[in-house]
């Protein structure tokens, strides 16, 4: 277990509350990230890129997809809304498209094309893109239920793949493809999903390992400064110390000496600082000794972690 020492002169008892933040995530940029998957009459091809879904010429059908990054959404978040932000073009201005939005249940970097187009044809609704899709007209769509469910269920993996569907007309010998860029160009082929969620201030879990808290704490001044070193004996911990679910600093080899770093606190919310262990060194449990100063106060605690739990403490900013 990681033992953490603390020094702070004001402290204070927090409720356990929520708060609330949006949180915009974008395709992974790797093999097979987004893109469109084409049936000609039983073949199927490929495209990364940008996202196609509709009817093209010689009775090929397009289907797009994405696959989101959510590793920037926190294990335990209750997510309670989701917009996809997309641009259209090549979207011919005398055509009604209906496209929708399906959930993926494959892998597109792993499925077979025929796999993943037919994940796009079969799967849950999730939300329509648009009855009348412009030339160059922006859609925010706000998703349904099984949407939010369906990200929830992949929360502690690293993505979230969604299908583009045109719904059929019967318009078999026309070429009404549409594609799809991002909604602020900043990635040319990438739309944004913007993610709402709530947060425990004290979180009970972290990738499987149970959380604890022992101190609650107040500073003056938002900047703060972090020292660490190992407790007691060098033994060969190694730690990660995680600031509202962010690694601060990872994976660090503990020595006698002290190291430290700088961080911001939010002021808005209690902050969520805990530590996670790599290992439990020649003596368990891992053990860590940390110093918290703002310039104003400081004061020294001790944490311990393990492999199967963290110790935390909340970090409040007087206003």
């Amino acid at each position: 277990m990681i033992r953490i020492i603390l020094s702070i002169l004001l402290s204070a008892v927090l409720p356990c509350l929520k708060a609330q933040w949006d949180v915009a995530i974008t395709p992974s940029k790797i093999s097979g990230w987004t893109g469109s998957v084409r049936n000609l009459d039983g073949y199927y091809e490929k495209f990364d890129g940008p996202i196609q879904a509709g009817k093209g010429s010689f009775y090929s059908f397009f289907r797009g997809y994405a696959l989101f990054n959510i590793s920037n959404v926190p294990d335990d978040a209750i997510i309670s809304k989701i917009k996809l932000c997309i641009n259209t073009k090549h979207i011919p201005e005398r055509l009604s498209i209906p496209v929708e939005i399906t959930k993926l249940s494959v892998d597109p970097r792993q499925a077979s094309l025929e796999d993943l187009y037919n994940s796009i044809n079969s799967n849950i609704l999730l939300g329509p893109v648009g009855d009348y899709l412009k030339t160059k007209s922006e859609n925010i769509i706000e998703l349904n239920t099984a949407a939010r469910e369906d990200l929830t269920s992949h929360l502690g993996k690293d993505w979230w793949a969604i299908g583009f569907r045109q719904v059929e007309d019967g318009m078999n010998n026309s070429r009404t493809v549409g594609s799809f860029e991002g909604y602020d160009f900043t990635d040319s082929v990438a739309p944004v999903c913007i993610v709402t969620y709530e947060l425990p201030y004290k979180r009970k879990f972290f990738e499987g390992r149970k959380v604890k808290y022992i101190q609650e704490l107040t500073f003056r001044n938002p900047e703060i400064t972090i020292e660490y070193w190992d407790h007691l004996k060098v033994d060969g911990d190694i730690i990660s110390l995680y600031l509202n679910g962010v690694p601060v600093v990872s994976k660090y080899l503990l020595k006698k000496e002290k190291e430290h770093t700088e961080i911001t606190l939010r002021t808005d919310i209690p902050n969520d600082l805990f530590l996670y262990a790599h290992n439990e060194g020649q003596n368990p449990p891992n053990t860590v000794s940390i110093r918290i100063s703002d310039g104003i106060s400081d004061q020294n605690i001790v944490l311990e972690s393990d492999l199967n739990s963290c110790e935390a403490v909340l970090i409040k900013v007087a206003r």
